[in-house]
């Protein structure tokens, strides 16, 4: 490699770095209550919205009623919005 090559190389290492201590900074924000199941849950109901409380419930590993909790305190937190199912 080149010594551009090597630089490119050490900044995108950099840069990558830098965006997951960001990401873990944020999964783990103390002011988002709940800590990682909330982080976990938001990450999950962005990429496949319209889940049920079971599918849900399932994805994270909690029981129905955990997932219910967890989801009021999404709803109040306004991270999250309940619909009915058509």
């Amino acid at each position: 490699m080149n010594v551009l090559s090597d630089r490119l190389v050490n900044l995108f290492g950099a840069l990558a770095v830098g965006i997951t201590d960001r990401i873990k900074k944020a999964a783990f924000d103390p002011t988002i209550p709940g800590g990682g199941e909330t982080t976990a849950a938001i990450v999950v109901i962005g990429h496949a919205t319209g889940l049920s409380i079971d599918e849900l419930g399932r994805v994270l590993g909690l029981s129905h009623a955990g997932t219910v909790r967890l989801v009021d305190r999404l709803v109040a937190a306004g991270f999250a919005v309940r619909s009915k199912v058509t």
